[in-house]
């Protein structure tokens, strides 16, 4: 460009020599050269000046979407300049509202009291999550430390008695290790398309406002480029979750005395689980299996000692130290929300002694912020039937 520059000014020097009345330098047909010369001048420059514009343009338009919008944390309500998150996290608050330890929450700390049918028990629970996203994916790895113990009389609890855990009714400790991830996609021309139809401006557009128009708008067009936009844009979530854990349990016995005795067992315990969360985030399902080693008290029965004396004195209990016992524990579960109330439906297999339960945790009690902190637990089991108990709990992050 220029050379095209210095070119146009030579011309245009010698014309203005012309024009300021110099003796006839040019002749008529010299200065019809020299016209057409800067005629050609121009339109190459103006060709150049736009090819020039265009490229940076482009430029820009790029470094907007493939570096800025790359560094944004993948959160759903935050504001955007350019187009939203490029994708859902695996995991949200909606699909891992569930009882303290649960499976499959990912660094969720909380402290929790549940009693059923006279069993009280406290879990407290400790975790982290950290951030491992990377250009075609958001991940996150966490890790979750669950204390949990009986707190009633006895010294024995069966609060969560339909998950049909061995492993249940003492001092236990668990430590589980889990990563969730979901795939990124360029969605830059679809997000702007919503943005217009919701009546945001592209720079100030958030993906919250979206979907309050969508479900409650009367703007067919924008629930039809919404629906299209969420099976295009937002993947399923994945989780994969192993874990460890180690339980103390404390059984009394009858000696064959009958003397009363007790003595403590040390179990533990290994398991693997996955979830899928919907593309909009509002339901996971997931299955897992666990393998226990625990033990079993012997019948409970009445014994009465052999003496030729009468009255004899009888007592009831179990006759001989625990047995050891293998639980390989199968499982479904589904969580959700219906009218604004998240609940987790499980139901356990346990292969072994074949024994169904299902266990369900209904969240219907919330703080003054509005996070759901207890709520109704039901549950039941073929060898036992039906029961249900209540819990009540907060959630903290103990690293801040």
């Amino acid at each position: 460009m220029i050379r095209h520059t210095i070119a146009l000014s030579l011309i245009i020097g010698f014309a203005f020599i012309e024009i300021a009345g110099a003796s006839e330098p040019f002749t008529p047909e010299q200065r019809a050269e020299i016209q057409k010369m800067i005629a050609a001048e121009r339109e190459q420059i103006r060709k150049e000046v736009h090819a020039e514009i265009l490229a940076e343009l482009k430029q820009n338009e790029a470094g907007t979407i493939g570096v800025d919008l790359a560094q944004q944390p993948m959160n759903t309500q935050q504001t955007v300049t350019a187009m939203p998150p490029l994708v859902k996290p695996a995991l949200t608050d909606e699909i891992t509202v569930v009882t303290a330890g649960r499976e499959l929450s990912q660094g969720k700390s909380s402290i929790e009291f549940s009693a059923v049918a006279g069993d009280s028990d406290a879990t407290i629970v400790i975790g982290d999550v950290f951030d491992t996203s990377t250009d075609d994916k958001v991940a996150s790895r966490g890790w979750r430390l669950k204390l949990s113990s009986p707190i009633n009389d006895k010294g024995k609890g069966s609060a969560d008695f339909a998950t049909l855990s061995g492993l249940s009714n003492g001092l236990s400790l668990d430590l589980a290790l889990n990563y969730a991830t979901t795939a990124k996609l360029d969605s830059g021309k679809a997000w702007r398309e919503l943005c217009a139809l919701s009546g945001q401006q592209n720079n100030d557009c958030k993906l919250d406002v979206i979907d309050e128009q969508a479900v409650n708008g009367d703007s067919t067009e924008l629930r039809s480029a919404y629906q299209k936009y969420t099976k295009e844009y937002f993947k399923w979530g994945h989780i994969y979750e192993l874990k460890i854990g180690a339980a103390r349990n404390q059984y009394d016995y009858l000696d064959p005395a009958l003397s009363e005795q007790s003595t403590t067992k040390l179990g533990w315990t290994i398991g693997a689980s996955m979830g899928l969360s919907t593309p909009k985030r509002n339901a996971m399902f997931a299955f897992g299996f666990d393998l226990e080693r625990a033990y079993e008290e012997q019948d409970s029965n009445v014994y009465c000692p052999d003496s030729p004396s009468f009255p004899v004195q009888c007592v009831t209990g179990s006759l001989g130290t625990p047995n050891k016992d293998w639980n390989r524990l199968l499982w479904v579960e589904a969580r959700s929300a219906a009218f604004d109330i998240p609940f987790s439906f499980r139901v356990t297999r346990e292969l072994e002694d074949s024994i169904t339960g299902i266990d369900m945790p209904i969240y219907f009690l919330h703080d003054e912020d509005g996070l759901f902190t207890g709520g109704l637990r039901l549950g039941w089991t073929s060898e036992n039937g039906f029961d249900a108990g209540i819990f009540v709990g907060k959630a903290f992050d103990v690293l801040e």
